[in-house]
């Protein structure tokens, strides 16, 4: 047999292993930017949304008591800010006054995962939080 005839045969089909893996490491790039870039936005809706939340419930204020200054009512703020959630389609996850003039609000929003059902991770949670303080006066506050 001439040396032209023979072939060595050690490599045959490597490429179409190594093509494999190339596509499969690619769909598994694009699914995390896209399911990445879903989680952000679904990020940013949760912290929007409990900064309107909480803007809603700080509305609710004391006015008078021991002090000569308005303090948060806690309880109808917490049910404000929490129908405010509902409404908009959200869980709310915490709601609490931090201090006579501070509240904050959590909301937890679910996204869809589009790549990663794939593998068995149908949605992400994420939760955003904010807090509204309450200030008065017209050129300064106090």
């Amino acid at each position: 047999m001439s040396a032209r005839g023979l072939r060595l045969r050690g490599d045959d089909g490597a490429i179409a292993i190594f093509a494999v893996v190339i596509v499969m490491a690619l769909f598994l790039a694009i699914g995390l930017v896209v399911d990445g870039g879903g989680r952000l936005r679904a990020m940013q809706r949760a912290d929007a949304l409990a900064a309107e939340a909480a803007r809603t419930g700080a509305q609710r204020i004391l006015i008078g008591g021991d002090t000569d200054r308005p303090t948060i009512d806690v309880t109808p703020a917490c049910q404000a800010a929490s129908a405010y959630l509902v409404q908009a389609g959200v869980q709310p996850s915490g709601c609490g006054r931090v201090d006579g003039e501070t509240l904050r609000v959590s909301a937890t929003v679910s996204y869809d995962n589009v790549f990663l059902s794939l593998i068995g991770q149908s949605t992400s949670q994420v939760t955003g939080s904010a807090r509204a303080r309450l200030a008065r006066g017209v050129d300064e506050e106090y």
